[in-house]
């Protein structure tokens, strides 16, 4: 049973909780926390693109956005964790494309990023990037650049997801306001 209000979980707890290899659990929560994002996300895209203020967004405000949102997996600043891509090299392409990364992040997954899923055969699930892979073992890094050893027969099943460790549906927690706040910090870092 999931037991969880939805305001107080964060986008990659929702994510894990619709995707979790157990049917029971994925029912349980969509049932609770209602359906994950659509899989097509270019409607969504579109219409929260016009939605963006007009004027350039705050910086600083955006670096607030960035410290409640995203330090789990970027590090900008100092502050973060470096598990996903660089972001500095997303500002080459341009905020469009930064947004893009954010609504949309399983559109383009580098291979380096792509989530495993480990399921124990105690039934355990650890969800990270992997880092390492051997006979004896496997380690994946989860959020917040936590490491996770995982002796090979302790898991039952390792899934390739195809997606992202981000999890999709930050227009649901980041206002267009926010987002512009958001994007004009990511802009501006070096």
């Amino acid at each position: 049973m999931v037991s969880l209000a939805v305001g107080s979980a964060g986008q990659s707890t929702l994510e894990r909780l619709w995707r979790f290899p157990d049917a029971a659990v994925r029912e349980e929560a969509i049932a609770v926390l209602g359906p994950p994002p659509p899989e097509d996300r270019q409607t969504m895209v579109n219409a929260y693109s016009a939605s963006l203020p007009d004027e350039p967004g705050d910086a600083a405000a955006g670096r607030a956005v960035f410290r409640q949102h995203c330090v789990s997996c970027h590090k900008v600043e100092g502050a973060g964790h470096e598990l996903g891509p660089s972001l500095a090299a997303m500002q080459a392409r341009g905020p469009e494309a930064m947004l893009l990364g954010i609504l949309d992040p399983n559109r383009e997954v580098l291979p380096a990023f792509t989530a495993r899923t480990a399921v124990g055969v105690d039934g355990r699930v650890v969800t990270g990037v992997l880092k390492a892979e051997g006979d004896a073992s496997v380690t994946l890094v989860a959020a917040e650049g936590v490491e996770h050893l995982l002796a090979r027969d302790e898991i039952d099943e390792l899934i390739d997801t195809r997606r992202s460790l981000m999890p999709e549906g930050f227009e649901r927690s980041i206002d267009p306001r926010g987002m512009n706040d958001l994007l004009a910090y990511l802009m501006s870092v070096r």
